[in-house]
């Protein structure tokens, strides 16, 4: 291979974060689970929960964001894709916060997780700013959750230093995990995901375009309306874990319980069966059925919450990132009819994800088999996973034209407009 066409390769790695994010994604999530099942068949002889769940929420997911936000924002904001300082240096914190992590170095771990998400922050701040520079587009208004989600992430991180090193109280301990481990990604879901699934499964409402001043002033007070609301939403889910480490734990479990349903049935992600008939829809709109039903299962039964908490963790933010990870690679792959004809690789994937979720939960259930079920649901989980990465991985070394990308795009937006017997784009 030439020098020219392996600098073009490399440039499109850079410019779409998706191409490394996701595998560091899958690989991150490798060990993290993988740690559940080293310890169940014997090969490790210390088992550590915090550190399962930083890995999970501190690499893991935070690479399927970061892939999905520094691909897709540039896009949605006509602005310049991710440099290369941008990719790499983010690549490297999260590198730091895996290492750190595996060395049991809690401290260093979380003064990187909050570099990391700073350093998301600018790059959102930077490409919000290029939507009001010569483009004039103006980013969803769900996407005000993107920096909700961030403050949940920085917060919740120095809170939980404080309370470690004894600045704080015990409550700041509480409230600092669950921000870092349950609120930064909720907060995505819920914004971010309440744009995309409805758009994906072809539920959302259509809005005209506004056809005199009159009509776009009122779009524009809708539109302050909407992010006010949203804001609000955003500050009673921050709350909802300050209950949480003072104590009233069930009042924090039903505040998120009662948004999660309301946020869900207002973007109309749950409740509407999808218009679109694609797999990779339906596993997504199952993804958030999980979320719905493990929120309210951890209101119902507090005793049993981090077991419940994993049908929100593995049967909603695992499915849900395989699945909106499969229409993106696929998708810049220029890979059109890999997502409209059922797969067998989802499909296993699928069950493995949903068997790994029922052996997680029940084995709260069976404290004598509570090991040999959490290695057993590893190992499913483990399995699916790989398999994806095996079948779809390749797609990310393939490279078509732009403008086969773009047409994709819009043939996606049209078909979903076609079906709702539209004839405008979306905006709100």
């Amino acid at each position: 291979m030439s020098k020219k066409p392996l600098w073009a390769a490399i440039c499109r790695f850079l410019e779409e974060p998706y191409r490394i994010f996701f595998p560091l994604a899958i690989l991150c999530g490798m060990l993290g689970i993988g740690h559940w099942l080293a310890y169940a068949a014997g090969w490790i002889d210390r088992y550590s929960g915090f550190m399962h769940a930083s890995i999970q929420m501190q690499t893991y997911m935070i690479c399927f964001i970061a892939g999905f936000l520094m691909t897709a924002m540039p896009r949605m904001s006509a602005s310049a894709p991710a440099s290369w300082v941008e990719t790499c240096g983010l690549m490297g914190l999260i590198s730091g916060i895996l290492i750190s992590l595996s060395l049991s170095n809690w401290r260093v771990a979380n003064l990187l997780f909050v570099a990391a998400l700073v350093w998301l922050v600018l790059f959102v701040i930077r490409r919000v700013r290029a939507c009001h520079g010569e483009t004039k587009i103006k980013p969803p208004v769900e996407f005000i959750w993107v920096p909700i989600a961030l403050v949940h992430g920085i917060l919740g991180s120095v809170l939980l230093m404080a309370g470690n090193s004894k600045i704080a109280g015990s409550w700041a301990v509480i409230s600092g995990k669950s921000m870092v481990q349950q609120g930064f990604v909720l907060a995505i879901v819920l914004g971010v995901g309440g744009f995309l699934a409805p758009r994906l499964m072809g539920t959302f409402k259509v809005t005209k375009s506004a056809s005199s001043p009159c009509c776009e002033i009122k779009q524009t007070q809708d539109r302050k309306r909407y992010q006010l609301l949203h804001l609000l939403f955003g500050l009673v889910l921050l709350s909802s874990f300050f209950l949480e480490g003072f104590g009233l734990v069930r009042i924090a479990y039903g505040t998120r319980a009662f948004l999660i349903t309301g946020m869900m049935i207002w973007t109309r992600s749950l409740v509407f069966k999808p218009l679109m008939h694609e797999q990779y829809v339906r596993l997504v709109w199952l993804s958030f059925w999980m979320v719905f039903l493990g929120s309210w299962s951890v209101f119902f039964f507090p005793e049993y919450h981090v077991a419940m908490l994993h049908l929100v963790f593995l049967g909603g933010y695992s499915l849900m990132t395989f699945s909106v990870a499969t229409m993106v690679i696929s998708s810049h792959a220029g890979r059109k009819e890999k997502l409209q004809r059922p797969s067998k690789v989802l499909t296993f994937l699928a069950f493995s994800v949903l068997a790994a979720t029922i052996l997680r939960v029940i084995s709260a259930f069976m404290p004598d088999r509570y090991f040999l079920l959490l290695g057993l649901s590893a190992l499913s989980w483990l399995m699916g996973a790989f398999i994806w990465l095996l079948s779809i991985g390749p797609l990310i070394f393939v490279f078509p034209e732009w403008e086969a990308i773009s047409r994709i795009h819009k043939d996606a937006k049209r078909a979903v407009l076609k079906m709702k017997g539209a004839e405008v784009e979306p905006s709100r």
